[in-house]
């Protein structure tokens, strides 16, 4: 991967604003992305926010995007690391719970009349822990 920088200069009213652009080459594509975008990549990496890198990523790659607005956006971003990080708490807590069969889910319960398991029995454990 090869990363070379180029300097704008954007006048806005009496300011001079100054962008860097960084040119990426990965498998023989080069992609210009602004400075401030590779910085936030950064920034979100370092700060052990990877799901929203990914999904702040994958929003910058799709073009149906633009069309939000930026509440949106952010809201999708969020979204994406809560969902992620609810799933590796769940993930750990089955870890630690050190369960027989990791795999095993309500869904998959035999109500094989002989075994003698209600159904209502299942819906209450499950409102229970929502």
């Amino acid at each position: 991967m090869s990363l070379s920088l180029q300097l704008l200069t954007i006048p806005m009213r009496t300011l001079q604003l100054h962008l860097m652009k960084i040119s990426v080459s990965e498998n023989g594509h080069e992609k210009k992305i602004p400075i401030v975008n590779y910085q936030t990549n950064e920034q979100f990496a370092e700060m052990k926010l990877h799901a929203m890198k990914l999904e702040y990523q994958r929003q910058q790659e799709l073009p149906a995007t633009e069309d939000l607005d930026f509440d949106e956006r952010f809201s999708m971003i969020v979204n994406e690391q809560y969902s992620a990080r609810k799933d590796a708490k769940v993930r750990r807590l089955i870890k630690a719970a050190n369960l027989r069969e990791t795999t095993a889910h309500l869904a998959n319960i035999d109500y094989d009349p002989v075994r003698k398991i209600k159904k209502v029995v299942k819906m209450l454990e499950v409102e229970r822990f929502k």
